[in-house]
This record gives C-alpha cells, structure tokens and sequence, in this order.
C-alpha cells in the first residue's frame, strides 16, 4: 500500500511539473502585442444608439478599426477596437476613446473628474497627490 502511494506522489508530481513547464513555454513563446490586440466594452444599449455615440472613436480617425455585435443573453451591445498596424495611436487614447463612447451612449455624456464640477481644490500635499492619481488613471481606467 505505501509503494503505491509513493509511486502515485511520484506520477503527480511529474505531471504538474509538465503542466508548469508547459505554461510557461506557452506564455513566453509569443508575446502578445498590446498595441494591436482587441479592446472591447459592453454597452447597455442598442447598436444603433451605440453608432450615435461613436465620436471619441472617429475622432481618432483612420488608425483604428471597430466592430460591433449582440452582447451575449441579448445585454446590449459589444463594442470592440482595435490599433491597427502602422498608426501612431496608444493603447491609453484607445482606452479612453471606448469608456467615453460606452459613457455617451448610456448615460448621454462623458463624465469628468477635473475641473472639479465644486469649485477649486486648494494646493495642499494631498490635493495635488489626488491629482497626480487621477491623471495617471485616466488611460487605464483605474485608479
């Protein structure tokens, strides 16, 4: 009973070190391109509201190229873009592009941090912390 026990450990051990070995091969052997992979937000409304609210995304002009489709169990809209090969566009411009589009389309305007819509916030250590956060989470989306 021990032998079989032991030659079982053996036997998985082995094949989790393929898996690993396997995993990472997978994951260094091609690097993705960030700049010209998919980026893609589901919008709570129809395509057609959807292609009212394009203009963050013409305004980047010719160096992107978009497509929309049914967002799965009938969720709105899926909205996908993508850099194509050659442009001069970030990935960030792209980023934010999309989360102004999805903004217009369900809400009906882009919602803004700065100005702060109360007036001017003071010089003070953390005031210009929170805006030095803020700007930097501008292109990812996240603070």
């Amino acid at each position: 009973m021990k032998k079989l026990v032991v030659v079982s450990a053996a036997v998985a051990t082995v094949a989790a070190a393929g898996v690993l070995f396997t995993r990472r091969r997978m994951t260094t052997a091609q690097p993705r391109d960030e700049r010209s992979r998919w980026r893609v937000v589901t919008v709570q409304r129809s395509e057609a509201d959807v292609v009212g609210a394009m203009s963050p995304l013409t305004a980047l002009g010719s160096g992107i190229e978009t497509r929309l489709s049914t967002a799965p169990g009938d969720r709105g809209t899926e909205l996908a873009a993508r850099i194509l090969p050659g442009s001069d566009l970030e990935p960030d411009e792209l980023r934010i592009a999309l989360r102004q589009t999805k903004q217009l389309a369900e809400a009906g305007e882009i919602a803004v941090v700065n100005p702060a819509p109360h007036g001017h916030r003071p010089s003070t250590p953390q005031g210009l912390l929170l805006d030095r956060v803020a700007k930097a989470a501008e292109g990812k989306g996240i603070l």
